[in-house]
């Protein structure tokens, strides 16, 4: 563990940005994402902030083990463990729901003994060609489903593909929600449909099928949107600076013999790739004490160094805070940018050794 970086983590922001989901989709109930860690800043405290503090009726994961973590009597689904086998089948407690999103694994269900309470949650492909069940198989899913002792569907879903754009007419978005109305239409036909889901984060901030049973928030919980949305980064990631020495023009500094353009200080930081600052945020521009300063040469897995012209002399000193981001999230995007990635990896990317820090109230 790190003793000068940190991911500090706010339940107000996490609380006021559950609210933020709930003014968007106010008839809908909340499904929040806590897989991968909860985008990062831990699976355990963040799921039962999200249950007791923010009252969530239920979580979404993408595996069987990231469910067996939680310890809650509420609803847990698992959206992306596509094959049902007996051998799994016994993990799937009373709380945690597999999603069906293949024939395979449809039949598999409904014949199990360990799934005949179960409420049946079925994924259909609306079109981005991952998991779902496919128009081609819609009928062999219903013949499946009439055949067996279930008259209802407790719930059916899909996923957007490219709701982080703005929808136009004729696009990807319009395309999907046509495909899952129709798959309403046919499994409506011959079955009662209880519940549906289909938005994600940049769907409800475009107000996209929030009519919906449930809405499916993910990023957007965590601060980052797509869209120009009042959510605030739940988590401040700082370090501090461990050593700071003035150096001439033409001084090489480590890895692969990086020289200093000119006269200044290296400023270095106890973080890296190890830790999560992946070595493409070299050029990043970093403020201490609201001086700029670049990352400087190769990122390395246990430090970064930072150069500052000369003018910052004895406006830096060692154990000042270098703060990468905190409420605003543009930070992070800017971060994100620079790395070529997006904020879903920023975020987790962070590493086991950096301490997360809880503020829950």
């Amino acid at each position: 563990m790190r003793e000068l970086s940190r991911l500090d983590i706010f339940g107000e922001r996490l609380a006021s940005n559950y609210q933020v989901i709930q003014s968007l989709a106010p008839r809908a109930r909340i499904l929040p994402m806590v897989k991968a860690n909860a985008y990062g800043h831990g699976l355990q405290k963040i799921s039962q902030f999200l249950l007791h503090d923010c009252h969530a009726p239920a979580l979404g994961v993408a595996s069987l083990g990231e469910a067996l973590e939680i310890k809650t009597d509420r609803p847990v689904w698992v959206f992306s463990e596509n094959l049902l086998q007996p051998q799994f089948a016994t993990h799937y407690k009373k709380n945690i729901y597999p999603v069906v999103s293949d024939l395979a694994g449809l039949e598999f269900f409904l014949g199990a003994p360990e799934f005949k309470h179960h409420p049946l949650i079925i994924k259909i492909d609306s079109g981005m060609n991952r998991l779902g069940i496919a128009r081609e198989e819609w009928a062999s899913a219903l013949k499946l489903i009439t055949q067996s002792s279930r008259s209802s569907i407790q719930h059916l879903m899909s996923h957007f593909a490219t709701s982080y754009y703005q929808q136009k007419p004729n696009d990807m978005i319009t395309r999907q929600i046509q495909c899952f109305r129709e798959a309403q239409s046919f499994f409506g036909s011959h079955l009662r449909i209880e519940e549906t889901s289909m938005s994600n984060s940049g769907a409800i901030e475009q107000g996209l099928m929030v009519e919906e049973s449930w809405v499916r928030p993910g990023l957007m919980l965590y601060g980052p949107g797509s869209f120009a949305t009042k959510t605030k980064m739940i988590s401040r990631f700082s370090t501090r600076v461990m050593k700071l020495k003035a150096y001439e023009r033409g001084t090489p500094i480590g890895y692969g013999v990086h020289v200093t353009p000119e006269a200044g200080a290296i400023a270095l930081l106890p973080i890296g790739y190890g830790d999560g600052f992946f070595t493409q945020s070299s050029g990043f521009t970093l403020r201490i004490n609201g001086i700029e300063g670049k990352v400087f040469g190769r990122v390395n897995m246990d430090m970064t160094a930072v150069f500052f012209k000369q003018e910052a002399a004895g406006k830096i000193k060692v154990g000042d805070e270098v703060v990468l981001w905190d409420e605003n999230p543009q930070e992070l995007l800017d971060w994100a940018t620079q790395m070529q990635t997006h904020s879903y990896q920023a975020l987790c990317g962070i590493s086991s050794r950096i301490p997360r820090v809880y503020h829950l109230g």
